[in-house]
């Protein structure tokens, strides 16, 4: 990579990263740090050793790109970048530093120079899978679905159980509507690893959408992977309500209420179900904790609006559905509900 080039990215990064300000919360929350605060720390820490080793190796491309990729996850994008150049000046044939630069010019939204600095470090390592795969999910987004399976397809051909090339191949179908072979891909993938988390998302999504129980079992593979997943919590308890079989659906939503009291989601579709269950009144406590904990909720003002337009109390009702087209206008049930209420 010419030296040109590398001061060019430097400066792009540079001029947009200069003008970004940091902004400090004025809330001060006794007793635990913030979890920001211990990550800040951590990033800290490993930087100062970052620092002793590069001043007793100033020749290591290595250390050089893992404090940019510590710089990038502390969002200080002119040390990321410099680093970077510095690793590419270093050794300009590992397709990592591409793929990192590539990174920080998404995060300043150009997208074009990041696909072009992706298929510079493809005319040095073509068989790079990591670089093609990173390629085709940057051409996926654009939409240029025939440059991603190209650049797939290339992957696949060299390394056939590449289970991440299936995936976004998968991804590809997905985007343009082709739910077979989308299927048939995320399948694929989890065949080649069976831990691949996004996958069994998908699939749990894709059955789900077709109301196939088959759903929850995918669901169930990503819950097992990450314990932790909220969105596959929330995917699984989301078909139960689909299929109205709604006790399952509150038990799985009252178990990540565990996690997070202030899930709105969770609370919405709680205060929804208990609303088709005639739980008027209980429906109603929960669109009320819905509207402080997410103020500018515009569906839980009209679900609360609802609940008092069923309750007789109409003045809450116009109130409540006003209020909801302060936040979404277009909002065609409120509006219909204002109608209805000769507003």
């Amino acid at each position: 990579m010419s030296r040109n080039v590398c001061i060019c990215l430097f400066c792009m990064i540079l001029g947009i990263a200069s003008c970004k300000q940091a902004t400090v919360s004025d809330d001060k929350p006794s007793g635990t740090k913030p979890q920001s605060e211990k990550v800040e720390e951590s990033i800290t820490s490993k930087l100062e050793q970052l620092n002793a080793q590069i001043a007793q190796d100033t020749s290591n491309a290595k250390l050089y790109y893992q404090r940019a990729n510590l710089h990038l996850e502390d969002r200080n994008l002119k040390k990321a970048a410099d680093d970077v150049l510095i690793a590419m000046e270093l050794n300009p044939e590992n397709p990592e530093y591409y793929q990192l630069a590539s990174d920080l010019l998404l995060n300043i939204n150009d997208s074009e120079s990041a696909i072009k600095m992706l298929r510079k470090g493809l005319k040095i390592k073509p068989f790079d899978a990591n670089l093609r795969i990173h390629l085709a999910r940057l051409l996926l987004i654009i939409e240029d679905y025939n440059g991603a399976l190209k650049n797939l397809g290339i992957v696949i051909a060299n390394e056939p159980t590449n289970a991440n090339a299936y995936f976004y191949k998968g991804l590809v179908a997905k985007q343009q509507g082709k739910t077979k072979g989308a299927i048939q891909d995320f399948e694929k993938a989890t065949q080649y690893d069976p831990d691949h988390y996004d996958s069994f998302m998908q699939l749990g999504l894709i059955h789900g959408e077709q109301n196939n129980p088959i759903a929850v079992d995918y669901l169930q593979n990503a819950i097992r992977i990450d314990t932790n997943s909220t969105e596959a919590r929330y995917a699984q308890a989301f078909f139960y309500q689909q299929q109205k079989d709604y006790e399952k659906a509150k038990e799985l939503y009252q178990v990540m209420l565990k996690r997070n009291r202030q899930n709105e989601k969770v609370l919405f579709n709680i205060g929804w179900i208990l609303f088709q269950q005639d739980s008027i009144e209980q429906a109603k406590k929960h669109f009320n904790i819905v509207t402080r904990v997410a103020p500018a909720y515009a569906n839980a003002y009209h679900m609360r609006g609802l609940c008092s337009e069923v309750l007789g109390e109409t003045e809450a009702a116009i109130k409540d559905y006003e209020q909801t087209l302060v936040f979404k206008e277009d909002h065609q049930k409120a509006k219909d509900a204002l109608k209805r209420l000769g507003k």
